[in-house]
């Protein structure tokens, strides 16, 4: 029974790491939202940026611990400020890592805003690639509704080109969609 559990565990992190690498946002944002925070329940969450951000840090920690090339970590200083969430891929030799940033009730873009603001990805350099996602957790619905992806991905002359970010919310039936900008 345990090694069915253990290859099931596996074969889910597989599932979520690939999401990331292949750059398939919604789906590992509703990974997150059905998978993390659906999961947790109100008795875990108690509406604060803090219980959101413990809730997601546990569930990456779980996920990716000991099975692939991620490292993750919680309030990892920076110059002036500390990210609330920092994952580390050190795949081959191009190392990417995933810099999250959550607000309660508050624009996805906010959150995105102050990661460029305190500039918790500059310590980062040494990357082929750095991933900004801004979230927005929904207190009442004790779940994520709306993120912002911004990739930026050194080019042959090893400068970061920033990437126009990406919008998500979630539609009417619960899932997350890419917002299409008209």
């Amino acid at each position: 029974m345990d090694e069915v559990q253990e290859e099931t565990g596996k074969q889910y992190s597989t599932s979520i790491l690939n999401t990331l690498r292949n750059k398939k946002w919604s789906v590992f944002l509703n990974y997150i939202r059905s998978d993390c925070l659906a999961k947790a329940g109100y008795r875990f969450l108690d509406k604060t940026e803090r219980s959101f951000q413990r809730a997601l840090y546990l569930f990456l920690n779980g996920v990716f611990h000991a099975t692939h090339d991620m490292q993750t970590s919680a309030e990892s200083d920076s110059g002036i400020g500390r990210t609330d969430i920092v994952m580390e891929d050190h795949r081959n030799d191009q190392r990417a890592v995933y810099i999250f940033e959550l607000k309660i009730d508050r624009p996805a873009l906010e959150a995105l805003t102050q990661i460029h603001s305190k500039d918790y990805s500059i310590k980062y350099g040494s990357c082929s690639e750095k991933i900004l996602i801004g979230i927005t957790c929904d207190a009442a619905k004790l779940n994520i509704t709306e993120a912002i992806v911004q990739v930026h991905q050194k080019d042959e002359q090893d400068n970061f080109r920033e990437v126009v970010y990406t919008h998500f919310t979630v539609d009417q039936s619960g899932y997350f969609k890419e917002v299409i900008n008209q």
